[in-house]
């Protein structure tokens, strides 16, 4: 059986495991979990041109942005359509086209087409659901109008640079698997330390005695006393009165032959 002190030390050593167990999977869920949106910023180094396009994947990029975050120089407009309404407008115009975010959902991906220096200036046109127009910066929730596909057009007056500085934030989709195992296996540890002890102490207090009674005496009769008792059994007769040793009872040899002449003599008539 394992000593008192090697089980208060088994304890002590199960609660401290479970609390440092539980400690990891809680702090995955608070200081150590990942935010709860991902920005992804458009590289900084593109070709300047007087129409920037974003597109229809990058808008339902994991759910939809969250925000989308633009700067620029001066005054310009964000217009939101259908990808032909935005397609048709943009032409052969040179422009920069959002297609994409990055596996690490840091960075935009973005393409240069080049083309024509001037465009139509997008403020005031009836093509477009919905236009914002800002001045040096514009932080834009979008929202679907309606179903199917949409599309956004940046531009100034379609002869300036249209803004290609632009941060759109997401859901961040990442997870801590292990924090809600680890709080589970923290807690059982826990647990388990703090019982330990007491059960223990229950168990042996519950143990039985030792069979037979002490002192090792047994209760079964002995070779003496059970032959003993088959000698003082064979002294008594089957009427339960002693007999003397030795004297086997008297048999009655005349019994039966009395009966045998008149057994004769009462036939002979009926053989007659």
């Amino acid at each position: 059986m394992i000593g008192i002190p090697v089980r208060l030390k088994t304890a002590v050593s199960l609660v401290l495991l479970g609390l440092l167990t539980l400690l990891a999977g809680i702090g995955q869920l608070t200081f150590w979990a990942p935010a709860e949106t991902v920005t992804a910023s458009a590289p900084g180094d593109s070709k300047a041109a007087p129409l920037t396009v974003i597109t229809q994947d990058v808008l339902t990029h994991k759910g939809g942005p969250r925000q989308i975050s633009v700067k620029g120089d001066g005054k310009f407009v964000l217009a939101v359509g259908r990808p032909d309404d935005v397609d048709a407008w943009v032409g052969k115009t040179a422009h920069n086209t959002i297609n994409g975010v990055s596996e690490d959902g840091k960075s935009l991906q973005l393409a240069g087409t080049d083309g024509e220096a001037n465009a139509p200036s997008p403020a005031g046109s009836d093509l477009w659901v919905q236009t914002e127009n800002a001045d040096g910066q514009l932080e834009y929730t979008f929202t679907p109008p309606a179903s199917g596909n949409w599309s956004l057009l940046l531009a100034s007056d379609g002869t300036k640079p249209a803004p290609s500085s632009v941060s759109i934030t997401f859901a961040n989709d990442a997870t801590m698997p292990w924090a809600v195992p680890l709080i589970v296996i923290g807690a059982i540890l826990i647990v388990a330390g703090a019982a330990l002890p007491f059960v223990s102490k229950f168990t042996k207090g519950r143990g039985g005695r030792p069979n037979g009674p002490r002192g090792g005496v047994t209760t079964g009769n002995s070779p003496e006393t059970a032959s003993k008792g088959t000698a003082d059994e064979t002294d008594k007769d089957p009427l339960g009165e002693d007999t003397p040793a030795g004297d086997a009872p008297a048999q009655d040899t005349n019994k039966g032959t009395a009966a045998g002449p008149a057994l004769r003599i009462s036939l002979v008539p009926q053989l007659l």
